[in-house]
């Protein structure tokens, strides 16, 4: 999982994705046993960034995302019309 890790830090460092935080907030992947967490802001393209770094990803290494069970949390105070809330 590490190499996905680094994935994420190298789109980053391109300015590929937007930073997370004013205070230089890096920790954009987040993974316990089989699970993964993945911080971005919702912005279609950075949200089409980290579907390509999954695809290819899962490509590579053959761990794939189980889109039965992946679901997307929003964390902060607007609503976005294309996330379910639970």
């Amino acid at each position: 999982m590490e190499p996905l890790q680094k994935l994420f830090h190298l789109v980053a460092d391109r300015a590929m994705m937007s930073p997370l935080a004013r205070s230089d907030l890096k920790q954009r992947v987040s993974m316990f046993a089989d699970d993964v967490m993945i911080f971005l802001k919702p912005i279609e393209l950075e949200m089409q960034v980290c579907a390509a770094i999954m695809r290819d990803y899962g490509e590579a290494s053959e761990l794939h995302v189980n889109l039965k069970r992946a679901m997307p949390y929003h964390f902060g105070a607007m609503r976005r019309p294309w996330i379910r809330y639970a």
